[in-house]
């Protein structure tokens, strides 16, 4: 709110909420450490060292006292071995720093972290992705196996750069060998050169800093721009300048050229994985796969950007993505990351760190909005779906949900609506559209069908027979053919061709009475068109309807798109509405009686209602009267994050309550 805030200010409230309310808890179950037990007796500990392999690093082991109680190096293939004593107390962190990077030929570039939970034997392997897991679930304030397999599933959804976790599923207590060291090597090293490029756009923030940011934002499921911790200007600067570098990595990797201190990696990863794994003779970093997930999150970073920066470049790469696969995006990125949008995505890191305040704030909301943003919805149609040979047919599509289309018969990007009509066509075709937004692509595909195109050579037996029989028949109807014939055509074709031309496309139009009403309301739906023979209903409502009129539709309990597609001699024509119904939410508090010092309160002005789409990040607020204590609006269908203030009398303002969710209902 831009209020100051001093140690006067209003102790934190409690809030109850009314309706469908879940408290945003933690599980409870296995959390904290482990009780602060010795170990009991001597064990070993051992494993790999890498962003990517770091040989000679140095290793410092505390237990949970902050004693250090073990040291240790790593070797020539990046390996260690340590000995715990039995003195040491549970749980243990493993930190590593020093040695030397085999990719990037200098030492670690941050500290790497591990973590122990549990006596005995055991393999613990120390790099970026372990840092990041120990590191939010710290955040959390539950580092224990069951805090640290909850990061793991969190690294695994949005920090998935390389990581085939079929073959690496936990990287920090499995075996790094053969079978995944490809894998573990692209992953680390694309974290740790995120971690590089953030860190090195913010001279004033060390690289342990920002990975300490990534861990708290990432801690709370999501990398939305929200930390599990208080947050500063600064952590939401970091936030940007990582989504910024997210983007670049996530295409590079696609494309198989990573780039690290500016340059292609991938032989340098190559040459460290044959260094510490002599046995394979011939590694490839580029074999691990690249699945739909990844192709997505590549996607979705990129449309979150383009938000803000409007660069050609990067709805190019949307473009790309949009025909890309499992089976063929390696090429398909690789042959659209040509130099000058290397440059742009490499430049978008810094531009990021530059960037004003309500730039920030969008690249949060977008990346938040895509965590519950639908996908888009899209209609294509085409009138004929059957034609003759050398005759066209006319595309018409409609989207909602969606900032940008690509569509097969068009090297441009298209509209989000809109009429093509094709070239005489000579064969079968297949037209396919693709359109996306912050929720995602959709694909919708129409086919047509050329008569008399199809496999069957029905013609070709025809020019044997025809040599015989003409000898004979042409002496006798030439002189007879040639008068009557004649005049007789030369009518038929004329009407024919003139009325092609003066048939218009249809238009149409759709609107509705109402694009909020209340949940379990109806609306009215007006429509109009012209050229058009016939309508068509679809999607929350169907049937036939006329070129114009009304119609009421209901009950409306979730958000709708109503879809209308006119026909006419011309072609056809989509429309699309979409509409939100509004439910009612309630929510009652308890009223402060003093301030966090213990003082008394003085009196309160208001209370503040917030609530957004997404932990800790309000995007509406409400200011009520300080002298009541429960409050009921209106807000779109669904669910939502509310939390509370109080402002007192010289305008100061609390912390934010605990936070519930509430269901409009």
């Amino acid at each position: 709110m831009g209020v100051e805030r001093d140690p006067r200010t209003l102790r934190t409230l409690v809030v109850l909420g009314l309706l469908t309310v879940v408290a945003a808890c933690s599980s409870g179950s296995d959390s904290g450490s482990s009780d602060d037990v010795p170990v009991g007796s001597t064990f070993t500990i051992e494993g790999s060292i890498g962003d990517g392999p770091i040989v000679d690093a140095d290793i410092v082991v505390r237990d949970s006292t902050g004693s250090q109680v073990a040291t240790g190096s790593s070797d020539q293939r990046a390996q260690y071995n340590i000995e715990i004593p039995s003195s040491a107390i549970l749980p243990l962190t493993v930190h590593v720093t020093g040695g030397m990077d085999l990719v990037t030929q200098r030492g670690a570039d941050f500290e790497l972290q591990a973590q122990v939970n549990g006596a005995g034997q055991q393999t613990v392997n120390v790099s970026p992705l372990t840092t990041l897991a120990v590191q939010a679930a710290e955040c959390r304030g539950d580092s224990s196996n069951t805090g640290l397999n909850r990061s793991w599933d969190d690294i695994s959804r949005e920090m998935n750069i390389g990581l085939d976790t079929q073959q690496l599923g936990d990287p920090m207590t499995q075996l790094i060998d053969a079978n995944n060291l490809e894998t573990a090597v692209l992953a680390n090293e694309s974290l740790g050169e995120l971690i590089r490029r953030a860190g090195g756009a913010l001279p004033d923030v060390s690289l342990d800093d920002t990975m300490a940011a990534l861990a708290c934002d990432i801690a709370d499921g999501r990398l939305d721009g929200t930390s599990s911790q208080a947050t500063t200007n600064q952590d939401d600067r970091i936030f940007a300048v990582m989504k910024a570098a997210e983007a670049a990595i996530r295409l590079e990797v696609l494309a198989g050229r990573l780039q690290v201190d500016g340059f292609d990696s991938t032989a340098r990863m190559n040459d460290a994985i044959r260094t510490v794994a002599p046995e394979m003779t011939n590694p490839d970093v580029n074999s691990v796969p690249m699945d739909a997930a990844a192709i997505d999150r590549a996607r979705d970073a990129l449309v979150v950007l383009s938000g803000v920066f409007a660069d050609a470049e990067l709805t190019n790469l949307v473009s790309a993505l949009a025909e890309a696969d499992a089976s063929n995006v390696r090429g398909v990125i690789s042959a659209a990351m040509n130099t000058g949008t290397e440059n742009t995505l490499t430049g978008l890191t810094d531009r990021a760190a530059n960037i004003d305040v309500t730039d920030i704030q969008t690249l949060q909301s977008r990346t938040a909005d895509a965590v519950d943003s639908p996908a888009p919805v899209v209609s294509l149609g085409a009138e004929p779906t059957t034609v003759q040979p050398g005759q066209g047919t006319t595309l018409s599509w409609a989207s909602s949900n969606a900032e940008q289309c690509d569509a097969s018969w068009s090297t441009n990007e298209v509209g989000l609506q809109g009429i093509f009509q094709t070239g005489g066509l000579q064969s079968n075709q297949q037209y396919t559209l693709v359109c996306t937004g912050l929720g995602g692509s959709t694909t919708r595909t129409v086919a047509i069908t050329v008569l008399g195109t199809g496999p069957d050579p029905l013609p070709d037996p025809d020019p044997q027979p025809d040599p015989e029989p003409d000898p004979q028949p042409d002496p006798d109807p030439d002189p007879q053919p040639d008068p009557d014939p004649d005049p007789q055509p030369d009518p038929d074709p004329d009407p024919q061709p003139d009325p092609d031309p003066n048939v218009p496309e249809p238009t149409v139009s759709l609107s509705a009475n109402d694009l909020s009403p209340a949940v379990g309301g109806s609306v009215t739906l007006s429509w109009s068109s012209t050229d058009a023979n016939s309508c068509s209903a679809s999607g929350g409502w169907s049937g036939n309807r006329g070129t114009q009129g009304q119609a009421s539709v209901g009950p409306i309990s979730s958000s709708t798109t109503f879809t209308l597609t006119c026909t006419g001699d011309g072609g056809s024509a989509v429309a699309m509405i979409n509409v939100h119904p509004i439910g009612a939410m309630q929510l009652s508090w308890q009223a402060p009686t003093e301030n966090v010092d213990g003082t008394p309160l003085d009196g309160l002005n208001a209370y503040r209602i917030h609530y957004g789409s997404s932990s800790r990040n309000y995007s509406t607020t409400i200011e009520v009267s300080g002298n009541v204590l429960q409050h009921t609006w209106n807000a779109p269908v669904g669910t939502h994050y509310v939390a509370l203030t109080a402002v007192g009398t010289d305008d100061s303002e609390s912390d934010y309550s605990n936070e519930v969710l509430l269901t409009s209902q």
